[in-house]
């Protein structure tokens, strides 16, 4: 659990050096029983490219991962490091964690779902979806959903979603919605791919930033996603 002020510092930093950013990533990439990588996943407004930097910490990774990020980044040496050092203080905050750094990403809270008798007029699947939602994330208080769009190498433009859960008023963990599916189906049903291991991996680790069992996460995050994607929310409080 941290503040928000910590995160947004380092988005901050990171987003101001690198113009036109949809997304900042933290991640564990590779074989986690052999060899592991600690990432930071740059993603831009438009196109398909992605910048990856590695943030293990060893002296001979840095002054690779900086250069590295220098030259895809076209940035000064200088604020390459910047950049890279904002992305080790937000992996150590959330080392599973993702976030819209698009203008405006930030949920206004303006279609907020319903709680009390306000749930109890609502569509019954509806009411639910959130009863069930609040039961399965007893220790979070509302979920707020970021959103950014991204040009299409087609020419069109698609609306990506991020999810905030909050507990007493600091965030608990911070997921890209267009992550979940897959991972809610090798959580229910796991079948052979070369990505099974890390999606496993990581729907632990959101099971324990979410403070409930491995076993409940594919459920609350497809909840969690339905709310936030089909239903539309941009403000779902449990409490």
């Amino acid at each position: 659990m941290y503040s928000n002020h910590q995160i947004l510092a380092h988005l901050r930093v990171i987003h101001t050096n690198i113009p036109r950013l949809l997304s900042v990533t933290t991640d564990i990439t590779g074989d986690i029983t052999k060899r592991s990588q600690n990432t930071l996943v740059l993603q831009r407004v438009s196109g398909n490219k992605t910048t990856r930097v590695d943030l293990t910490p060893h002296v001979l990774h840095e002054d690779r991962s900086i250069d590295r990020l220098a030259k895809e980044t076209s940035l000064p040496p200088r604020v390459a490091k910047e950049v890279y050092w904002a992305g080790r203080e937000l992996f150590k905050l959330n080392p599973r964690g993702s976030w819209c750094t698009a203008e405006g990403a930030a949920s206004r809270s303006a279609d907020v779902a319903p709680v009390g008798e306000a749930r109890e007029a609502a569509h019954e699947m509806v009411a639910d979806a959130l009863d069930r939602l609040g039961e399965l994330l007893p220790t979070v208080d509302v979920i707020y959903v970021d959103s950014g769009n991204k040009n299409g190498a087609d020419g069109r433009v698609r609306t990506w979603l991020w999810l905030r859960f909050e507990r007493d008023g600091k965030e608990v963990a911070a997921i890209n919605n267009a992550a979940i599916a897959t991972h809610v189906a090798d959580g229910l049903r796991p079948r052979p791919s070369e990505y099974l291991q890390a999606n496993q991996l990581r729907l632990a680790a959101w099971a324990r930033q979410l403070q409930i069992t491995v076993d409940d996460a594919p459920e609350a995050l497809h909840l969690a996603s339905f709310a936030a994607a089909q239903l539309g929310y941009d403000a779902i409080p449990l409490r």
